[in-house]
């Protein structure tokens, strides 16, 4: 949904703002409200519109590359991981998988993920073919600077 402006007729005692207020009469710009709605993925850090439990805001960084890798070094200091979710691609049978991908009826398939304090690491199954899969990976974060 976009907000779009409208002509004012009538006086008002309030002003637009484009930037975070605590005022009660003040109104948000169409700009300010439009551009902190938006839900931006990125390969660069995007500070979303959320907000963690504890005030913090969340940032978001996506990641690609082949799984065959193994690991992949997120560049990431000073943070608490809040989400981590993602698919990876067959490219032989263009087949998307969710991240963590449990198959009971095929454990040797199943790819698991989770992050140390430098990398995004990939538990495979002993089945899985990397040299054929790509994958994304997001993950959502604060920062304990914040």
């Amino acid at each position: 949904m976009r907000i779009k402006k409208v002509s004012q007729t009538t006086s008002t005692q309030a002003q637009v703002v484009d930037g975070y207020s605590t005022s009660t009469t003040d109104s948000y710009s169409c700009n300010y409200v439009n551009n902190n709605s938006q839900d931006i993925y990125s390969t660069n850090e995007v500070k979303t519109n959320k907000v963690w439990i504890d005030g913090k805001p969340v940032y978001r960084t996506v990641y690609t590359g082949n799984l065959s890798d193994g690991a992949k070094a997120h560049g990431l200091s000073n943070f608490e991981i809040r989400n981590i979710e993602g698919c990876f691609k067959n490219t032989r049978t263009n087949n998307y998988f969710k991240i963590p991908s449990v198959r009971p009826n095929y454990s040797n398939y199943e790819i698991g993920i989770y992050t140390t304090d430098t990398n995004i690491e990939f538990d495979i199954g002993t089945a899985v073919d990397t040299q054929y899969i790509a994958y994304e990976v997001i993950l959502e974060y604060t920062k304990t600077a914040d």
